[in-house]
């Protein structure tokens, strides 16, 4: 299965919006809920990795003192080095055991791993920098010394991959460089085919998140700012072709959106497109949002299939097509239709991106960012614009404000520096634009209104589609000139659950459709195959 995949496409456990949301067991101000919330979403301290990656090196070193074809003093010295070295402990165990027993007349390749290890243990600080180069460097030798017969220790490689140690302790690494302030700036300073190999990696870590789950916030927040940072995304992504592509009518800002054919399933194509951009900024952007659109994985957000990749100019991300389109044109066909159940749709992928491990917050959200599944869910889309919150590292960044300008809160508004916008607790902007977009559901027009003026649209003067004063008192206080007082997604999606009940309505929304089911892309020929960053070609 592609690295991209996951076995489980959605939330789990509390995260489930099927589960019936529980009422509040008192009513709780929206300052108190923001403070509860900012309180859970603040990065924890980061993590002391260094006992576990002390643990990693002693448990190669004891597979090392198992073997014991392997003459004691040999063994002394593999282990010592094994203790020494920052990481590929186990590749470098196998290669050592491997030119000792299986080509021991061949001296200078152990005076070559001698030299390599040297090197390593000299530039330790800076190693995760040179992963590849390192991994390299030891398939290399192997290579050189190929023979008929093994007899080395081949319990220190994973049949074709690293080593589960060696794989853990990358990860343990990688978040010991990205909560170190000083390391930090050297790590996402990587750019080219270093930062390539790096997110290619992490890709490969969180598909397996389950070897190591105790880092996979920060793992997921190192890849979301690699790959913003240095214009990469994870080259697992990459579908091999569309077929039966053909233009549609939609465009809008830096995109237009084509239909196609993926495995005989009908998928849009957004064609992203350079505009007054340099190619930088261009890549940067396409590959923020394929990383977070990848890793956004909910029954309310629509799914990512994939990039189709066909120069450096030309990009597109895929995902499936929704004939039922964005949510007002929906309500324009479907006039009767139920406001309240798509309300909570869109309030739980709201909850969900905000609650995520880093809170990822979506920056545009608006009615024509919301589409409709076959069965009448709603679910979030464009993830062009998103940002990730939580971080233990404050990098620099171009200072931009992107958005609808009638949907965005007015402190967004205000903004006139990147260290104005760094303070804004984005969440919030979010839940004023959610408010917009219950307005624009019910009446069918987007709000008029001048943020920065205080002047917001008035309440209808005649009940429409079920606005009564509930649903209107809760556009209102999303639309609160003080952020700190809006309510969170949280609180938003207990009380559109709880009304929802309290009028014999379930709150239990349809499953997912056959699209939210990516398991077909692990099919022959859908994805472009590439290589597994841990893969080892030695046999």
């Amino acid at each position: 299965m592609p690295f991209h995949l996951r076995e489980v496409h959605g939330p789990k456990g509390s995260n489930n919006p099927n589960a019936p949301a529980e009422p509040a067991q008192r009513s709780q101000s929206p300052a108190e809920s923001w403070e509860g919330f900012r309180a859970g979403q603040a990065p924890p301290p980061a993590p002391d990795v260094q006992e576990d990656r002390a643990s990693f090196k002693v448990n190669i070193q004891n597979v090392v003192r198992e073997f014991t074809a392997l003459p004691s003093q040999a063994i002394e010295e593999c282990s010592d080095s094994v203790g020494d070295l920052p990481v590929l402990g186990a590749l470098y165990a196998y290669t050592f055991t491997h030119l000792k027993l299986c080509a021991p007349n061949n001296r200078s390749l152990l005076n070559d791993l001698k030299s390599l290890k040297t090197k390593w243990i000299r530039d330790s600080d800076t190693c995760i920098l040179d992963l590849n180069t390192m991994k390299k460097g030891l398939m290399r030798l192997l290579r050189k010394s190929q023979v008929e017969e093994h007899i080395c220790n081949t319990r220190l490689i994973n049949e074709h991959r690293l080593h589960d140690l060696d794989i853990n302790n990358i990860a343990a690494l990688i978040v010991e460089h990205t909560t170190s302030q000083r390391r930090a700036r050297v790590f996402y300073a990587m750019a080219d085919d270093k930062a390539q190999y790096m997110v290619d990696t992490l890709q490969s870590l969180l598909v397996q998140s389950e070897r190591v789950e105790k880092y996979k916030r920060y793992l997921l927040n190192a890849i979301m700012k690699l790959s913003r940072k240095s214009g990469r995304f994870p080259q697992s992504l990459q579908l091999s072709g569309i077929q039966d592509l053909k233009e549609t009518d939609f465009a809008g800002g830096y995109s237009s959106i084509s239909q196609g054919k993926l495995n005989g399933r009908v998928v849009a194509v957004k064609n992203m497109k350079i505009g007054d951009r340099s190619l930088q900024k261009f890549l940067k952007d396409f590959s923020n949002e394929a990383v977070v659109w990848c890793h956004a994985q909910h029954r309310n957000c629509l799914p990512f299939y994939g990039v189709l990749d066909e120069d450096a100019n030309t990009k597109c991300l895929v995902s499936p097509w929704m004939t039922n389109g964005h949510i007002i044109g929906y309500l324009q066909t479907n006039p009767n239709a139920d406001r309240l159940p798509l309300i909570l749709d869109i309030v739980c992928g709201l909850e969900y991106l905000h609650s995520m491990q880093p809170t990822v917050i979506h920056g545009d959200l608006k009615g024509a960012n919301i589409l409709i599944t076959s069965s009448g869910r709603a679910c979030l889309a464009d993830f062009g614009i998103v940002t990730v919150r939580d971080s233990h590292i404050q990098m620099t960044t171009t200072f931009e404000v992107r958005g609808t300008k009638s949907f965005m809160a007015p402190e967004l508004l205000r903004v006139g520096s990147d260290d104005d916008l760094k303070k804004l607790d984005r969440r919030r902007c979010d839940m004023y634009a959610f408010g917009c977009v219950c307005y624009e559901i019910y009446t069918g027009m987007p709000p008029i209104h001048n943020p920065l003026a205080v002047r917001r649209s008035p309440r209808p003067t005649e009940a429409r589609h079920g606005l009564d004063d509930d649903m209107w008192d809760l556009i209102e206080s999303s639309w609160k000139e003080e952020p700190t007082v809006r309510p969170t997604a949280a609180d938003a999606l207990r009380q559109i659950s709880f009304k929802m009940r309290f009028q014999g309505k379930s709150d239990v929304r349809p499953a997912t459709e056959v699209e939210w089911n990516v398991e077909f892309l692990a099919d022959a020929g859908v994805t472009i195959a590439v290589e597994d960053p841990f893969a080892v070609g030695h046999t």
